[in-house]
């Protein structure tokens, strides 16, 4: 497991909280379709690393051929969902 964000135990853990929460992303309007729509909470964290700017990303995968990478970035309150994208490599 590979976790390059370089922070406090309370902010990993708080990261990994929130994506077994299987958070979702915001509603778009109906014309525009979004696959998927939210962490599906079926990987296990793999790795986090920090993007540019304020963004994470986190990957999840059981044996990171087939997965998710989800990323997210802080907010006042705890952590926002920003994009998630499903793999297979």
């Amino acid at each position: 497991m590979r976790f390059a964000i370089g922070s406090r135990d309370s902010e990993l853990l708080s990261l990994v909280h929130f994506i077994r929460l299987k958070p979702q992303l915001p509603k778009e309007p109906k014309s525009e379709v979004r696959e998927p729509s939210g962490v599906s909470g079926a990987y296990p964290v793999m790795w986090i690393a920090r993007e540019a700017g304020d963004l994470v990303s986190v990957g999840m995968s059981e044996n990171g051929v087939v997965g998710e990478v989800a990323t997210v970035r802080r907010a006042s309150r705890g952590w926002v969902l920003v994009e998630v994208a499903s793999f297979i490599s």
